[in-house]
């Protein structure tokens, strides 16, 4: 067994570790694993942020060929989703707080990519070539949902995508606050009105962000 150690800011620390080692599981039977899932998984973290190519990862970590395979393996069997669900789920009880979220805020941001394929295309508003995301976050700011299409596509139709995503996998929210410009544009949507009972409130934007104002009016979508 390799003993745990950092080489990277961007590796895990134990104490990390100790917190998702649960859901990768050592099997007994077979060849023992040449590599340990820490290090396959700082590998992940390592090209994650700092965005270079699988093939040119540093030789301390395990071949980019294991690392790329674990990575898309995990990718489809949703277990980055679980892992962050539990996590979500530790935080908030820790603070005190139910652990499931009632209410959640969504918010959208283009991203430039030179990087072709279907999802690219350009924000026509903001006038930036590439991918935008919407991502659903709770009153905490832990992460829910993340969403991500072509720049292409309007806010309302975007933000459309996202809350029936998130309704269909989180069926105990009450409200969810919108804070993108165009988000009144989903109150025109009877299929989320017809489907989802849930309560929302739009924000206006100012310049100056700390006189952010969020409009008194609920609507029942």
């Amino acid at each position: 067994m390799t003993k745990f150690n950092q080489t990277y800011s961007t590796d895990l620390k134990y104490t990390e570790w100790q917190q998702i080692s649960e859901f990768f599981p050592t099997f007994q039977m077979g060849r023992p694993p040449k590599w340990e899932k820490w290090q396959v998984i700082n590998a992940i973290l390592y090209v994650n942020r700092t965005g270079c190519q699988w093939r040119m990862l540093p030789v301390n970590f395990p071949p980019w060929r294991t690392v790329y395979f674990y990575y898309w393996s995990w990718q489809g069997d949703g277990l980055w989703q679980r892992i962050n669900e539990v996590l979500v789920k530790k935080v908030r009880k820790k603070a005190g707080r139910n652990e499931r979220p009632s209410a959640a805020v969504i918010d959208s941001q283009s991203v430039k990519t030179s990087e072709g394929g279907e999802e690219r295309g350009v924000d026509v508003h903001k006038q930036t070539p590439g991918r935008k995301r919407h991502l659903v976050v709770d009153v905490l700011g832990l992460v829910l949902l993340v969403v991500v299409h072509s720049a292409s596509i309007q806010d309302g139709a975007g933000g459309l995508l996202t809350l029936q995503k998130l309704f269909d996998h989180r069926t105990n929210f009450r409200m969810v606050r919108s804070l993108s410009p165009s988000g009144s544009r989903l109150r025109a949507h009877p299929i989320i009105q017809r489907k989802y009972g849930v309560y929302r409130q739009f924000a206006t934007h100012a310049k100056n962000p700390r006189n952010m104002t969020i409009k008194t009016l609920s609507e029942r979508i």
